[in-house]
């Protein structure tokens, strides 16, 4: 199989492919981060981790998710019952620390995959990223897994279908 530096066409060990605010290098994965994040984590998550196929159980979470936030949404309008609103409010609080849980493990996955030391915020890098700017820090990681500037590859790994060969959590070294 072949190594992942020679996949990417590019040397990544050690560094970032790029600054985490360089969307404009890449504005498909940048669009699709911000119109389409959960898809592109959910796709990302599968890569990084796997097993196979996670992602469709990642993205029917988030559709979940909404469809709760949209359901108490609308009951909580049509009727002013306080308990709607608290399930709105929990349903928010909990989808965004879901988004939150994966983005800091996808990121701690492919930092620990490129051997990419923290150069700021040391020890705790990823959660700021991913805390303050959580869609810059979901496309910087999509720049990185993916070697095309294509955005929207709706396979399980977000891999065009030629490419779709590629599992980092496969190869060495095993995430722990």
């Amino acid at each position: 199989m072949e190594s992942i530096t020679e996949y990417n066409n590019y040397d990544t060990e050690g560094k970032w492919k790029d600054n985490i605010y360089d969307c404009s290098k890449d504005i498909p994965t940048c669009l699709m981060g911000w119109w389409c994040g959960w898809l592109q984590i959910a796709q990302m998550y599968e890569k990084v981790f796997g097993p196979r196929n996670i992602s469709r159980n990642i993205g029917c979470s988030f559709l979940l998710f909404y469809i709760l936030l949209a359901v108490s949404s609308e009951l909580y309008t049509k009727t002013q019952l306080p308990i709607y609103l608290l399930i709105y409010r929990s349903m928010v609080f909990f989808s965004n620390f879901y988004v939150f849980v994966l983005l800091v493990n996808i990121r701690k996955g492919i930092r620990k995959y490129y051997n990419i030391p923290e150069t700021k915020c040391k020890g705790c890098e990823d959660v700021c990223y991913s805390f303050w700017c959580p869609m810059c820090s979901s496309c910087q990681n999509a720049r990185q897994l993916y070697s095309d500037e294509t955005g929207c590859n709706c396979t399980t790994t977000g891999d065009s279908l030629s490419e779709e060969r590629i599992w980092l959590y496969e190869q060495q070294p095993v995430f722990v």
